[in-house]
């Protein structure tokens, strides 16, 4: 046995750098995939198993003849925020990489009623052919790794049982045992809700931005989700602002160029809640009531400025911030130059 385990050892000792050159390359390879999977991942931790713990692994499994039946030493955790993104990352391992079925094991999926902390699902894998053909990866040949996928909850669960040492059923006192099992059955239902939550909120978008785009905004309610979808699916909003660039000679960015996308989206529905703005319509109605007034203002407001950066919700969110200033949304003209000139000319 301890003849075995230093033969280990020294192969590990003289892989080492292979494994972590390994271990860079398919982390790469996944932050790639799941870019162009569009999966917003909570994120990927990745390690190279230490000569101790690898010491210890040998000591306690008593089986390992040679360093190629180990299949951890170099491992990956991809923590998603939602449990159907785990199926995704699942499927999109198979698809890509070689899986050594009978090494990797979905700790998800048990007859166990009983069963309760600790779920996962854990891949062994390794490069397909195709991509051991590439001159930076075929020195990679026979090396696999780890990957467990698990969500943020299943994630905390597991950092929590760790840190008590609990791993088993048996290990848990009778008396706290049920509050256990409680607890692991809430976690699986907000993983399941949060999902439902999702959904629901894309199902709300998609049907927002149809209602927009077919002019049926009066029931639609303020949100960041309407604001959203009104600033960039609204036809005539739409046009009004890229007319109004025109005019002022300036190019008109993409929101989503700004850093403070968000934020911007935030503070039109916290100004829309303080004026007393309910929906779409009279949002886009008290819009076209002052932006003629607005393009007059910044007609000669550019005479004097070289440069000025203007996106789709600008026009917007200075009709608001000076209504928000007026606190309302019924004022004159000569009211609204003055106050526009207080806010972003003096």
């Amino acid at each position: 046995m301890e003849k075995r385990k230093e033969g280990i050892l020294s192969q590990y000792d003289k892989n080492k750098q292979l494994y972590l050159n390994f271990l860079k390359y398919f982390l790469n390879t996944i932050e790639g995939i799941v870019i162009e999977e569009s999966i917003v991942l909570q994120s990927i931790e990745s390690r190279v198993k230490t000569r101790e713990s690898l010491e210890k692994k040998i000591e306690l499994k008593e089986k390992y003849r040679s360093i190629e039946e180990i299949t951890d030493i170099c491992g990956i955790r991809i923590i998603t925020y939602f449990s159907d993104d785990v199926d995704k990352i699942a499927n999109m391992i198979k698809r890509d990489f070689e899986l050594d079925e009978i090494n990797s094991v979905d700790k998800r999926e048990t007859d166990d009623p009983t069963k309760f902390g600790y779920v996962s699902l854990h891949y062994i894998a390794s490069l397909k052919a195709d991509r051991l053909r590439l001159s930076e990866a075929h020195r990679f040949k026979g090396l696999k790794i780890e990957i467990q996928i698990r969500t943020i909850l299943q994630h905390a669960w597991a950092e929590i049982e760790h840190d008590m040492g609990y791993k088993a059923v048996g290990d848990i006192p009778i008396k706290v045992r049920r509050s256990f099992s409680r607890l692991a059955g809430v976690i699986e239902l907000a993983d399941e809700e949060f999902v439902r939550i999702k959904d629901d909120l894309q199902d709300y978008s998609i049907k927002v931005q149809k209602e927009i785009k077919d002019n049926d905004e009066s029931e639609i309610s303020i949100d960041l989700i309407s604001i959203k979808a009104f600033v960039y699916s609204d036809g005539e909003y739409l046009q009004n602002v890229k007319e109004s660039a025109k005019k002022a000679s300036l190019p008109l960015l993409d929101i989503s160029e700004s850093k403070q996308e968000q934020e911007i989206f935030s503070l039109i529905v916290k100004v829309c809640n303080k004026l007393d703005i309910n929906n779409i319509s009279e949002l886009k109605r008290i819009y076209f009531k002052y932006v003629k007034i607005l393009e007059i203002i910044q007609l000669k407001e550019y005479e004097f400025i070289t440069y000025v950066k203007t996106y789709v919700t600008t026009p917007l969110v200075k009709i608001l911030r000076v209504l928000d200033s007026a606190a309302s949304t019924d004022i004159n003209s000569d009211m609204f130059i003055t106050l526009y000139e207080e806010i972003y000319l003096y």
